[in-house]
């Protein structure tokens, strides 16, 4: 009955928009497609229809004692929200009734966890509360969880906890921050983490960001009392640029002060480079020179100098003539340097870095199977809401990013039919890279990074070898990577499933890159004899490590691999993906009624498709890991 309601319920929403854009889409002569009417495509309030739908389950559920009905209702729900496309209303609802629910048994940990961080993504500004709830959640899961598997749950508790914290000092609350820093503290202390000098650093930037928040109040209460106050509204503008380096917020108080030199600065530095003269990279690399030394904290005081050299470096470029301007540029370039290089032995590594991270980075968000797929070995794939496919034995795609620095990635895969197949990832290290291999076969085959020292997968020395085939097919595997660069050497953190794998430590000198796509610092995800599935895949910089959408990847068209018969037809036109994945979906959604229309309107688009085209729509249906996609395929095969 809850499945059915689920169903009803994603396609009271849904399937009245969807045949519309699906057949326009994909259909040869969009004009002969009929429009919907505008009664067709009007959604209801969505608190209204999941109350019509579901408020007397949920009702039932909570009125026993027995925790389990609670939680299968939490998954129907879960599930429903997952695969809601277009209503983010409606999705934050159906999640935050699954993490009410799920949190009433004392198995729902995984259902709470997965429906509150779907409701963060569409509930942003309810981004502190939430976490608050995640964190008492995987707290919960913690102190369940084995004494042998407490490292791996600490440390997605400490995640979370510090995603909390960087929340409260992003609304201005770094007295919570500081509280929420202390916890993850205490539970980097238990399971021992790595990461005590991180915590302790970001507790340090916590409890400084409170000592200036308390003096920029204090000021900014000095100016409201007397606005002729100078010296209280010079240190309220000094406070911004130098404690917090934001010029931009200081310019808003800048007509307090009369001190015209500083104006100009700022305004210069709250403006683009590439506007400036050699001269204003001169006068903005001394001005932070000078503003150094008044920092309280060195953290700031770094940061300034950090200012300066990049402004005399930008003036030095710019300023070929060999006069005594340059010189006197030079001399004091190596300064600058020499006091920072001081500062940044006394503060560590990250002397410069005053957040943790910057926001997970959603990289399927940028993928493009049509442009992504990549080489010989290319496959073809396809997107839809639950991820990226491949639909080949054997695929190679390009992830849309790259990154310098240290970084976090976490990746949501699985897999369908396999022949002894594997996936591997190749990710950047530093200079360098190097790429992870995970088989899928219950044979004696090992996980490991090649190429370490120059050693493969398959050589006993590789210091990387670890096992844990991914043997269960379509079955969503959590594979968790940390990489840590320090100067010429780095470290590797594999887990899957939060069990540890590899845990490596040496010269960058000593990973060498398995593929070459041409393509820098990104990630590339191969299949070899499997099929695959990436439902997620999420990195964010560490440490000052830093992450951008790869912009400059030239287009490529979807490749066939030599020498496989297996894969069977391709489509030659991109649409005909775009088609299967819009078919899927609205079958998915689509009540028993709705599926008799809905069958007869695919098979229309199909015959003005080219025989080829229509051949690889069946074959690629045939073959998803989705139980919806299998019963659409035996509708159309039964009805010819």
């Amino acid at each position: 009955m809850l499945r059915r309601m689920a169903c009803a319920l994603v396609a009271v929403a849904f399937v009245a928009t969807l045949p519309a854009m699906l057949w326009a889409q994909a259909a040869d002569d969009p004009a002969n497609v009929e429009a919907p009417s505008a009664a067709a495509v009007s959604k209801p309030d969505p608190k209204a229809l999941f109350d019509e739908l579901f408020g007397g389950e949920v009702k039932r559920v909570t009125g026993t004692p027995d925790p389990a009905d609670d939680l299968q209702l939490a998954k129907t729900l879960l599930d429903a929200a997952q695969n809601t496309a277009d209503n983010p209303q409606l999705v934050a609802v159906l999640a935050e009734q699954a993490a009410t629910l799920a949190a009433k048994s004392p198995e729902g940990g995984a259902v709470t966890d997965t429906a509150l961080r779907l409701l963060i993504d569409k509930a942003p500004e309810r981004r502190v509360e939430l976490l608050k709830q995640l964190v008492d959640a995987n707290q919960k899961a913690y102190l369940k969880t084995p004494i042998a598997d407490r490292p791996a749950a600490g440390e997605k508790l400490i995640d979370t906890m510090l995603d909390l914290a960087a929340a409260q000092l992003a609304e201005d609350n770094p007295s919570d921050a500081i509280l929420t820093y202390r916890r993850a503290g205490v539970i980097g202390t238990s399971i021992h983490t790595s990461r005590r000098d991180e915590l302790k650093a970001l507790l340090d930037e916590a409890v400084a960001a409170q000592r200036v928040q308390n003096q920029i109040d204090t000021a900014r209460a000095r100016v409201k009392a007397n606005p002729q106050d100078k010296a209280a509204a010079a240190e309220l503008v000094r406070l911004h640029i130098v404690e917090l380096d934001d010029p931009t917020e200081a310019r808003k108080y800048t007509f307090l002060i009369d001190d015209e030199t500083m104006k100009t600065n700022i305004r210069l530095a709250s403006g683009k480079q590439d506007d400036m003269t050699e001269d204003q990279f001169m006068a903005l690399a001394d001005w932070y020179k000078d503003l150094a030394p008044t920092a309280g904290a060195l953290r700031s005081r770094a940061t300034m100098y950090q200012h300066a050299a990049d402004y005399y470096d930008a003036f030095l470029a710019k300023h070929t003539a060999t006069d005594l301007v340059q010189t006197k540029a030079t001399l004091e370039r190596k300064r600058v340097g020499d006091q920072l290089a001081a500062l940044t032995e006394r503060l560590g590594p990250s002397a410069l870095s005053v957040q943790r991270s910057s926001a997970w980075v959603d990289v399927l968000a940028l993928v493009d199977p049509a442009k992504h797929a990549r080489g010989p070995e290319a496959g073809q794939w396809t997107k839809d809401n639950n991820g990226v496919h491949s639909v080949s034995y054997a695929g190679t795609i390009v992830m849309p990013v790259t990154i310098t620095g240290s970084y976090d990635l976490e990746m949501v895969t699985s897999h369908g039919e396999s022949r002894n197949g594997r996936f591997s990832l190749e990710i950047p290290v530093g200079t360098t890279s190097t790429t992870l291999f995970v088989y899928s076969s219950a044979d004696d085959l090992p996980n490991a990074f090649a190429f370490v020292n120059d050693q493969r997968v398959q050589d006993e020395a590789n210091p990387t070898r670890f096992r844990y085939p991914m043997t269960e097919e379509n079955h969503d595997y959590t594979v968790g990577i940390k990489v840590r660069v320090k100067g010429d050497n780095a470290s590797l953190t594999v887990s899957i499933d939060g069990k540890g794998g590899v845990q490596w430590e040496g010269p960058l000198a000593q990973l060498t890159p398995r593929y070459d796509m041409g393509t820098g610092h990104n990630f590339n995800y191969l299949l070899y004899r499997q099929y695959g599935h990436i439902r997620s895949m999420k990195v964010r910089g560490v440490d000052g490590g830093k992450v951008a959408p790869l912009t400059d990847l030239p287009a490529v068209a979807v490749g066939r691999a030599a020498n496989d018969e297996a894969r069977g037809p391709r489509p030659t036109n991109p649409q005909v993906a775009q088609f299967l994945s819009q078919a899927q979906a609205a079958w998915q959604r689509a009540t028993s009624e709705q599926r008799q229309v809905l069958v007869n309107q695919i098979r229309t688009q199909l015959q003005k498709m080219p025989e080829t085209q229509r051949e690889a729509f069946m074959f690629m249906l045939k073959r998803s890991d989705n139980d919806a996609a299998r019963s659409l395929h035996k509708a159309l095969k039964h009805d010819g």
